[in-house]
């Protein structure tokens, strides 16, 4: 019983102090978490100050875009969207329109007209050797830096699925970037209808060689039938048509004179053969003869006179015989004749048919040198026609492009961002607290741990 209870005392005493001591941990403890929020507050507060200051301080980044449609334009400068739809997407020809947007003739362009060699955003940092560059061999080289650094404040999107382009500048002015937007889109159209105009005048170019040259041989093979018609005398319609009548009329005249060759012919040969019998005298045509008659009569009239002389008879009968020898060598000359002349009437028709098919032939080279003219007038009027047809293409030219929204000056900067500019600012600002009470904390759950142990 005496040993129980000094030890019952001894374990009051021992958890009394240990009561006691606990307020004074506690209070302890107190102080500590309010030091290390102190000291939390102090690292967040100055890294939400800073970053209150710096946020005015941060360079802005504006983006202005323009959006339109490739649309191809015909010939009369009219666009239609209905064949763009039906026909596929040619990614290539996109592709290159794109990249003709991001072209060094277009960044020259939108550099000299906003004078971006003196702009300290473009160009702060080759800003002192600029003047030196511009008048020495170095202005190519400030030209392609400025060409470049631009590029890097070019943004150009397209969907994949469409024929739609976005495309734009970002600046640190709002102003400005709405401005080069709408010169780089002005910039582009003018550099697409100087490559239409271009292909124009190229062609129109060629065109006019062309129908110089077509000019020149249409009147060539002009003057080449006139030549032939004059050379060939196809110029007188007339001739051909007196030349047949002509062949007409001497093939009648030679039939009749054919008939009378052959009566000549019948006749001289029946009064040859009476000649070889003897019987000349007794032809008919001796007897019908006016002067056989007459010596017929002064011969009857001899045998009627009582004296009948022989001398005189044999004179009148030589007379007789020399009529019919007459006769019959008149009717062997006649028929000679006929037959001379039935053979120039036929060298007549002959030359006359012969003028005929050289003038048959001399139609045919001129039916062939008149086709060879109007072949060459016929090509002369197509290339005319194509000359006056780039005439109206090139008045009434048109960019291959519908512009569906033009460049406006954006009124929030895209970056920075101020939700994350907020997100980030806290989670530095934390990061920052939790650094200012990190060792402590550490020492503490250090203490903490070996107390336990």
């Amino acid at each position: 019983m005496d040993e129980i209870t000094p030890r019952f005392n001894m374990s009051l005493d021992t958890t009394t102090r240990a009561w006691l001591k606990r307020p004074a941990k506690r209070n302890l403890l107190r102080d500590d978490l309010r030091m290390h929020a102190q000291r939390f507050m102090i690292g967040f507060t100055v890294v939400v100050l800073t970053a209150a200051v710096v946020w005015p301080l941060l360079p802005r980044r504006y983006e202005s875009y323009a959006t339109f449609v490739l649309r191809p334009a015909d010939e009369e400068g009219r666009g239609d969207r209905a064949p763009a739809l039906r026909q596929s997407l040619d990614e290539n020809a996109i592709q290159s329109e794109v990249d003709v947007i991001s072209s060094p003739a277009i960044a020259a362009t939108v550099i000299d007209k906003h004078g971006l060699i003196d702009d300290p955003e473009f160009n702060g940092r080759l800003r002192s050797w600029t003047r030196w560059f511009k008048s020495s061999s170095g202005g190519g080289q400030v030209q392609a830096e400025m060409r470049q650094k631009l590029q890097q404040h070019l943004n150009v999107s397209r969907d994949r699925r469409s024929y739609t382009v976005k495309l734009g500048y970002w600046s640190s002015d709002p102003a400005k970037a709405a401005a080069m937007t709408s010169t780089l889109l002005s910039a582009y159209v003018d550099n697409q209808l100087s490559r239409k105009r271009q292909s124009i005048d190229a062609l129109t170019r060629w065109l006019n060689e062309r129908v110089a040259i077509l000019r020149s041989k249409y009147e060539a093979s002009s003057q080449a039938v006139n030549q032939f018609m004059a050379r060939s005398n196809l110029i007188d319609s007339g001739a051909q048509i007196a030349l047949e009548q002509q062949v007409t009329s001497l093939s009648t005249e030679v039939a009749q004179v054919r008939a009378r060759v052959i009566e000549a012919r019948t006749r001289a040969l029946a009064l040859s053969q009476m000649q070889k019998a003897g019987l000349l005298e007794q032809s008919p045509d001796v007897l019908a003869s006016p002067s056989i008659q007459r010596l017929k009569e002064s011969l009857a009239a001899t045998f009627a006179k009582p004296v009948i002389l022989s001398r005189d008879l044999q004179a009148i009968n030589n007379e007789i015989t020399t009529e019919a020898n007459r006769i019959w060598q008149a009717a062997e000359v006649e028929a000679q004749s006929w037959a001379q002349r039935e053979a120039l009437l036929q060298q007549e028709i002959q030359s006359l048919r012969g003028a005929i098919a050289q003038r048959r032939e001399a139609e045919i080279k001129l039916d062939e040198l008149r086709r060879e003219s109007s072949i060459d007038k016929t090509v002369l009027d197509e290339a005319l026609t194509r000359l006056r047809d780039q005439t109206a293409r090139a008045d009434a030219l048109r960019p291959d492009i519908e512009v569906l929204a033009l460049p406006e000056t954006p009124l929030r900067a895209v970056s920075p961002d101020p939700f994350l500019a907020a997100v980030g600012t806290l989670l530095l600002a934390t990061l920052a607290g939790l650094v200012m009470i990190w060792r402590p904390v550490t020492a503490a759950v250090t203490d903490l741990v070996r107390g336990r142990a």
